[in-house]
Parts: C-alpha cells; sequence; structure tokens
C-alpha cells in the first residue's frame, strides 16, 4: 500500500494506493458541489487528503489535520488542502493531468497570510475505473519562499507558477528542512479588514455573476478578506449552491450562519424516539454525554453539573445510588449537589428512590442549577416523566481568525404548567479556561429583533440567559465574537 522507492523514469520516489475508504470519502463530497468542475475540483482535493494524510502521520509520528474545517466551502473555489502538522503548515495540490512540467498554486495559498503554508505538495491522482488500480504520486514540493522569489506570477489567473525542475522531488528532505531549517515563510502583509456591511456588499455583487469561480471578480486584496472568513466564506459557499433553486436567501441570511433553513422544533427535543420527526440529531444538537465523548473532555459535564469528584466511586454501578441519595439529604454544599444529581442520572434509571429524589429536587430546590440538573437527570433515568427535563449542547467554532477558538452553546428545556417551557441557555469555553472577551449571547424575537443580549468580560468562565415560552412560540439565538455570528431560530 505504501512505499518509498528509487526514482526512475518509471518508478516514482513516493507512491501509495488509494484506500476504498478515501475514495467514498471523496465521492460524498464530489456530491456536495452544484457544478461540474468544482465537484471534480472537490473529489481530486478530497481524495488526495484522505490518501496522503495518513501516510504524513505515520511517516511524521505527528498528527496531521486539517488547517480549515469548512472544506466544501473551500473546494468551490480554490484548488488545494491546507493542514497543520505540528508546527509546519502544508497545501496539497492535486492534479489528474499526466506529464505535467509546470504546476499552479492558488495566489490565495500564498499571499492570505491566514492560507499560507511553509511548504506546497504536489501530487498526480492515477485514476482508474478499477478503484484497486487508483492510486497517488509524489510529485515534488515547493516552499513559500520558493513561491515569492522564484516562481512566475500569472496576474490574469492570479496564479504562482513553477516548472517541474524547481520542485524538491524527494519528500524525505521535507522532513529534514521541518527540523533544521523551521518555517519557509516569507513575511506578509496583512489584508485590509473588512466590516458587515461591506461584506454584504461583495457578497450581492458576487451574486450577481454566473461565473463558475468568483475568485477574479473582485480586487485580490477585498477577495482574501472576504474568504479568509470563515463566516463570510461559508455564505459565499450557500449563495452559490442556492442559485439552482428557485428562492434564494438574501445575503443577510446566509451572514447569519444558520444551521437550518427551518425553525428546530423544541418539543421533539422531549420525544427523541419519534423518527417523523426531524429532531437534534439532523442539526448538529447532541447530548452532552454524546459531546464530551466524541471531544475527549469528560469533565466536560461538569462544567455545569459540578465537580467530578465522585465519578470513579459510583460511575456505572447501580448499587451506589442508596450512598448518593443519603448524600443528598445531609444538604451537601452546592458543587456536591450537582454532582450528586449529575451522578443519578447515569446509574438510577428505572430507580424509584432515585426518580423521587430528583422530583423532590426539581420541585423544592430554590437554585437555579439545582433545579435545572434535577429535571435533566430525571429525563435520563424517567423519560415520561412530566417533570423531566432535556438539555442539549452545540459546538460553536469561530475558525481561523480567531485561533480556532471554540465554545459550546448549551440549552436546556424545563417544562412548565400551561404548556409552558422554561429555557435556560448557557455559554462554556471549550479548551479554554476562560470565554473570549467581547462575546455576545442574544434571544431575538419571531422578527429578528434583540430581547436580551449578555457580553463576556476579562475572564468570565460562563455566559447564561433565561426566559419562558409557550407552545408555539417562535425565538432566535444568536452568539457572536467580533464579526462573526451564528444564528439559528426555534419554535416551541
Amino acid at each position: 500500500m505504501m512505499n518509498l522507492a528509487q526514482r526512475t523514469e518509471k518508478t516514482p520516489l513516493l507512491y501509495l494506493s488509494c484506500p476504498q475508504t478515501a475514495i467514498q470519502q471523496a465521492e460524498q463530497e464530489a456530491a456536495n458541489h452544484n457544478h461540474n468542475s468544482t465537484a471534480w475540483n472537490a473529489y481530486l482535493n478530497a481524495l488526495s487528503t484522505a490518501t496522503l494524510l495518513p501516510w504524513l502521520q505515520e511517516t511524521s509520528g505527528e498528527t496531521c489535520t486539517s488547517y480549515i474545517t469548512e472544506l466544501s466551502s473551500l473546494w468551490d473555489i480554490l484548488d488545494g488542502t491546507v493542514l497543520q502538522m505540528g508546527d509546519t503548515r502544508l497545501v496539497i495540490i492535486p492534479t489528474d493531468e499526466e506529464d505535467c512540467d509546470t504546476f499552479s498554486i492558488s495566489q490565495e495559498w500564498v499571499d492570505i497570510p491566514d492560507f499560507a503554508a511553509d511548504y506546497y505538495l504536489f501530487v498526480h491522482l492515477e485514476l482508474d475505473e478499477r478503484e484497486e488500480d487508483c492510486g497517488l504520486e509524489f510529485l515534488g514540493y515547493a516552499t513559500h519562499r520558493d513561491c515569492k522569489e522564484i516562481a512566475r506570477y500569472n496576474a490574469e489567473e492570479r496564479l504562482y507558477e513553477l516548472p517541474l525542475q524547481d520542485l524538491t522531488d524527494d519528500i524525505s528532505l521535507l522532513f529534514l528542512a521541518r527540523q533544521f531549517v523551521g518555517s519557509r515563510q516569507v513575511a506578509l502583509s496583512p489584508l485590509p479588514s473588512l466590516s458587515f456591511t461591506q461584506a454584504r456588499e461583495l457578497l450581492e455583487h458576487l451574486s450577481e455573476s454566473d461565473a463558475i469561480t468568483p475568485r477574479l471578480l473582485l480586487p485580490f486584496p477585498q477577495w482574501g478578506a472576504l474568504i479568509s472568513n470563515s463566516q463570510w466564506r461559508q455564505a459565499l459557499y450557500q449563495r452559490r449552491l442556492s442559485q439552482v433553486t428557485t428562492s434564494t436567501p438574501s445575503p443577510e441570511v446566509l451572514l447569519s450562519e444558520q444551521v437550518v433553513d427551518v425553525a428546530t422544533p423544541l418539543q421533539s427535543w422531549f420525544n427523541t424516539v419519534v423518527s417523523n420527526v426531524q429532531t437534534w440529531t439532523d442539526q448538529s444538537w447532541q447530548t452532552v454525554e454524546d459531546l464530551l465523548e466524541t471531544l475527549g473532555q469528560p469533565e466536560f459535564a461538569y462544567r455545569f453539573a459540578g465537580t467530578p469528584r465522585f465519578r470513579d466511586e459510583v460511575a456505572g454501578f447501580p448499587q451506589a445510588v442508596p450512598g448518593l441519595l443519603a448524600l443528598l439529604r445531609s444538604n451537601p454544599d452546592k458543587e456536591t449537589t450537582l454532582s450528586t444529581l449529575y451522578l443519578l442520572g447515569q446509574i438510577g434509571y428505572g430507580h424509584p428512590a432515585a426518580i423521587a429524589a430528583l422530583s423532590e429536587q426539581r420541585q423544592t430546590a430554590t437554585d437555579g442549577d439545582i433545579r435545572r440538573q434535577a429535571a435533566v437527570s430525571l429525563g435520563k433515568i424517567d423519560p415520561t416523566n412530566p417533570q423531566a427535563g432535556v438539555r442539549r449542547v452545540k459546538v460553536i467554532d469561530f475558525g481561523m481568525r480567531f485561533e480556532q477558538t471554540q465554545v459550546s452553546l448549551i440549552i436546556t428545556l424545563l417544562p412548565e404548567a400551561n404548556e409552558k417551557v422554561n429555557i435556560h441557555l448557557r455559554v462554556c469555553p471549550l479548551g479554554e479556561a476562560y470565554l473570549p472577551e467581547r462575546l455576545k449571547l442574544a434571544i431575538l424575537d419571531e422578527m429578528g429583533q434583540t430581547l436580551r443580549q449578555e457580553e463576556t468580560r476579562t475572564a468570565d468562565i460562563a455566559m447564561q440567559l433565561s426566559f419562558r415560552g409557550q407552545k408555539g412560540d417562535h425565538f432566535g439565538i444568536t452568539v457572536s465574537l467580533d464579526e462573526y455570528s451564528m444564528t439559528e431560530r426555534f419554535v416551541i
């Protein structure tokens, strides 16, 4: 499957067979694009990345990840994939053409500071109807300095062009250069900042064009500033996808980065077994347990449910329920109470005494956090209980401009009398001790007007808002940081 060999006229220095899983991933990615050319570009990039990435990780002994998470929006406008391998940034540029003697790098990969790489890897994909005969040949690599000092700049196409003889064909030299030379990037001038209004106007301008690729329609500084912002790049991608529909959303809607086109039905969260309802699983909302398993951060659950001091003693042991109930009756401090309630929700399924204790806490506790945790745990061990609550969480990624900052948006729903629901919103950091400054959490009415808003200051560990609604009410939630804004709408 993988081999290094001495290069001859017929034998490449590095040749990798394309795994069937990589081919399937590439086919799925191609289906996300409307134009044949962009779909083929996405296919080549996805296939080359999925084939080469495991080899890079195995050879370097380091984790190698895509530096940009929204790959569909990227491959709709650019050829190439940017990867981060330790402190080194790579861009993989594939081709399926035979006997190439000149290789091109889009200007975006060279002159946008957030995109620029240390090394550019050129690969050739050999495609065949027989999947087992598909493979990837490494052709050579160039450095960022090579692009700026040696390559020919094609202003008409906005490409940096290098002949084959200027590439280094031995990839093992790249690993040596990483150790002894370090970064190969040349200093770049920053791109201009764009306001929300400017970005909206540029998107409107690009939306008026039926060009297959929009990358040559704006002056490069404006274009670079627009697509280096993950939110605006995603908005452009969604706008281009919507060109095949009869109803095209406005740039204002796209800039809000709504996750779904219709309001999320919160009532469906109380009944996750109903198969004919598009529930939270389709809309990137998860249970806390599913998220912490994905992240490998079990401590995350206790950001809002107390500390993990008792986890090791009782987790997975139903016989520990009496001890937890005894602890609860001793009127412990808030953190211990939250931890106890959380653990009862993990191990007390169907236990009558645990259900009774949680119901009592749900009704009598004066602390809102304790009432919410009791209701959520009750929902886990007695899902049909009329007092049961539900909690879901969503990860929000602010992208490269904010150093891949991520936060979690947590929604807790508590049923009340007369078909009312208490809705509690909480934002917590992921991977950091504090939330970023200037982070805003807002509740919107049905018309999109802000009803309430909170903003973080220095060293805030969480941010929260609560309100009540009635069945049939519509509302929205916006989480924003400077020019980034994520909005989602709900119906109770």
